[in-house]
């Protein structure tokens, strides 16, 4: 494989998050590319709702670094030596819940447009101008970040099958 294509920084528009009580796919692949390149995964999306759960003690969320109150970024040290750099996007409004397609399209791409431009912040500042993207089975800012965000390629990393989530059965 060519040289510059493996030193290429990747960034990750992540459906799981990083921590969690069972291994994902997903963290163990950035975590294996992680031991020869720069690595930023970009965690799903939480919305209000997931931010409430989490100020209330409902659920384990990272409520203060949604909101920014505590650095968006952090580094996942491996056991390897690598390191990955993962990021909690500002909270989202949940859209699953809308049934007019027109509307639901809409609303992803207004968020879309602003995740986008936490994750292009959040390069800059770890000093990434250009980067490989993989979609790691993000169904619902996946694709719209594709043009938010400076990019070489995407690659679409697909491990289950969307139509049986309850979740996403009117859009995906």
């Amino acid at each position: 494989m060519n040289d510059a294509i493996e030193k290429t920084p990747l960034v990750c528009i992540g459906f799981p998050t990083w921590e969690g009580d069972y291994q994902k796919s997903t963290v163990l692949l950035m975590s294996e590319l992680s031991r020869d390149r720069q690595v930023l995964y970009v965690e799903y999306p939480r919305t209000w709702k997931d931010w409430l759960g989490g100020l209330l003690g409902k659920k384990p969320v990272p409520w203060r670094r949604m909101l920014g109150w505590q650095p968006r970024v952090w580094a996942s040290k491996q056991a390897h030596g690598g390191e990955v750099q993962v990021m909690v996007l500002p909270p989202v409004i949940p859209t699953h819940w809308i049934k007019s397609h027109r509307w639901y399209a809409r609303v992803n791409a207004w968020q879309a447009r602003w995740l986008g431009r936490s994750i292009r912040k959040q390069m800059r500042r770890l000093g990434i101008d250009k980067a490989q993207g993989i979609n790691a089975f993000n169904p619902f800012y996946g694709l719209g970040l594709r043009k938010r965000i400076p990019v070489t390629d995407w690659t679409y990393y697909c491990y289950d099958e969307m139509s049986a989530a309850h979740w996403c059965r009117k859009h995906g």
